[in-house]
């Protein structure tokens, strides 16, 4: 459609009416973290400097891909391993490729897993594995709120 792009220069990172719970960077810092500027524009195939502009304000990002980045946050956890996959697809990787990576690393953290505790020259197998830290239990005044 001619002229759907207006006022490029004043958009200030605007985002779609239906989508403006989340905003189009708060998706991108979800995906790749506080420096997500060069993985977006490597995963949409635009200068850096564009998606600097974009951020900026400068210029107007396209409603299509605000439109797609804020939905991506509607239809499941935007997550940082996301972010990850996405970037490797955007560099020629298969999915195939990723999904044999990723299964080299399930065997190999099984691996660690069987070994950690087991050696004692290298360091961080000769410790067993970290245990995830139990949050501690609720203070006494609140373990029994809402009862009455």
């Amino acid at each position: 459609m001619p002229g759907a792009v207006k006022d490029e220069k004043h958009n200030k990172g605007a985002q779609a009416p239906e989508d403006r719970g989340v905003s189009w960077q708060d998706v991108c810092q979800a995906l790749w973290g506080a420096d997500w500027i060069a993985p977006l524009a490597e995963v949409l195939a635009v200068n850096r400097r564009t998606v600097e502009r974009w951020r900026s304000g400068a210029v107007r990002i396209p409603d299509a891909i605000i439109a797609d980045l804020t939905r991506l946050s509607r239809s499941g956890p935007v997550t940082r391993a996301y972010g990850d996959v996405l970037r490797r697809i955007a560099r020629g990787e298969t999915v195939e490729g990723i999904e044999a990576w990723m299964s080299d690393y399930r065997r190999a953290l099984a691996r660690y897993k069987s070994d950690a505790g087991r050696l004692t020259a290298i360091p961080i197998l000769a410790s067993p594995l970290p245990q995830t830290p139990k949050p501690p239990p609720p203070p006494a005044d609140q373990a029994g709120e809402g009862r009455h």
